[in-house]
């Protein structure tokens, strides 16, 4: 998995960009069920290794969708 991190003057962007299907697959799985809820942001300095966790909280399992339809006619 790429990662892209751009700043600009109000936001941050982070984009994804998987590099095999494994990976294409997980984020269209994650982006069809994601909860519409601010995610957890933290900074990491207690490792050898500072890093950035962003959580994002997904759909109960019983609602999630798992088939990418065509509704359009």
């Amino acid at each position: 998995m790429k990662v892209i991190v751009e700043q600009f003057k109000h936001i941050i962007s982070i984009r994804l960009v998987p590099e095999n299907m494994r990976e294409a697959i997980g984020l269209i799985d994650f982006s069809l069920n994601v909860k519409d809820e601010k995610p957890d942001v933290m900074f990491s300095l207690n490792t050898s290794e500072p890093s950035c966790s962003i959580y994002l909280k997904k759909r109960d399992p019983k609602v999630q969708k798992t088939i990418i339809r065509n509704k359009s006619k």
